[in-house]
């Protein structure tokens, strides 16, 4: 796991800094991802990024080792299942600054896999005006199974949200004025529509591999590679998930591919495919929406806070037939994909990282004044 660029970028006008804590996600492409947010906010205030500090003093490899065979042990220490050795060394730079310093914000990008011990010196950091904030990704569901230390939340300063179904779980434990919904944002530069050209085939894309349905995926392919044969599908996947699509005819499956090759496979497609198990936010929606992608979609978890009817078909879950109908329905119509194509930008604009950025600015803000 690649730790985020660590870099400070100081303004005179501003008193506080915020310090933001965690690592890339693997999975996750280079204009993508959460972590996006420290480029939008360091033109705002001061930025900190807090980055694992354990390999430049021993070495890569050692560290991979170190933290390799003590993985399991801390999550289990934590009371965290995602928690891991990772997570433990930057917590330690996060408290050796959080003791020290005056009038900073100290942002968790993903709580479920960095935050379990720094609110344990709150009251230290309180009285230095020091602010403790975390970001959260996961359904309740999954939150359920992996915080098995619930108390840790009650120590937190604010809870940010990406998607109204996770609003209720913290408010039961932190009550409604600590917990802010703020959106996912876009990098809608990156990500734009292209100049899209006629062709007699109908490219569907699916990106991702995180709570996506498989196997009503593999189950729309197969039924219309039977009914609608000039419907193809690329999919962009784990080498593991990849193995399901080795025999359908109608299917492309591409794995670790690079940043400007996810972009052109949004830019030759015709339309955004989503089975999802459940989700808060999506980035694979949200680049798909900022390339002008229709969508269909399962309606699930908080799929509708990020895409309407304007821009794509929401369907039942596991409901191939549905999901099918759906596709048929955009493949048949070109005006009413172009129609969606341009609602589905105008939302992914809506979301765009230096709007929601400001977002992020006032809680900062809130929490320190």
């Amino acid at each position: 796991m690649d730790p985020l660029l660590s870099d400070l970028r100081l303004a005179a006008t501003w008193d506080m800094v915020v310090n933001l804590i965690g690592n890339r996600i693997d999975h996750h492409a280079g204009h993508s991802g959460y972590d996006q947010l420290a480029r939008y906010l360091a033109d705002r205030m001061p930025v900190r990024t807090l980055a694992d500090y354990m390999s430049p003093l021993i070495g890569d490899w050692a560290w991979w080792w170190i933290a390799h065979r003590s993985g399991p042990w801390v999550a289990r220490r934590s009371g965290m299942e995602w928690y891991e050795t990772y997570s433990l060394s930057l917590e330690m730079a996060a408290a050796a600054r959080f003791v020290s310093g005056r009038n900073a914000v100290y942002h968790y990008l993903y709580g479920e896999n960095t935050y379990r011990y720094l609110g344990g010196l709150s009251r230290i950091g309180r009285r230095r005006n020091n602010k403790i904030v975390c970001s959260y990704h996961q359904p309740p569901e999954i939150l359920d199974r992996i915080l098995h230390f619930r108390a840790m939340l009650d120590r937190l300063d604010a809870v940010i949200v990406v998607a109204s179904n996770q609003v209720s779980y913290f408010e039961s434990v932190l009550g409604s004025d600590r917990v802010f919904l703020i959106p996912h944002g876009v990098d809608t530069d990156f990500y734009h529509p292209p100049v899209r050209l006629q062709s007699d085939d109908i490219r569907c894309l699916f990106v991702g591999k995180w709570l996506r349905d498989f196997k009503t995926l593999h189950g729309v392919a197969r039924n219309l590679a039977v009914t609608d044969p000039a419907v193809r599908f690329t999919i962009i996947t784990d080498p593991v998930h990849a193995t399901m699509f080795k025999d359908q005819p109608n299917v492309t499956v591409l794995s670790l591919i690079s940043d400007a090759a996810l972009l052109e496979a949004y830019h030759t497609s015709d339309l955004l495919l989503l089975p999802l198990e459940d989700c808060t936010a999506n980035g694979a929606l949200l680049d798909g929406l900022a390339c002008g992608l229709p969508v269909v979609a399962t309606d699930i978890g908080g799929i509708r806070d990020y895409i309407d009817d304007s821009c794509g078909f929401l369907t039942p879950a596991q409901d191939v037939e549905s999901m099918s109908r759906a596709i048929r329905t955009l493949a048949s119509s070109p005006e009413l994909r172009a129609t969606m194509s341009q609602s589905s930008r105008n939302r992914a604009l809506s979301h765009d990282w230096r709007r929601i950025v400001n977002r992020f600015v006032d809680v900062y803000e809130g929490l320190l004044n």
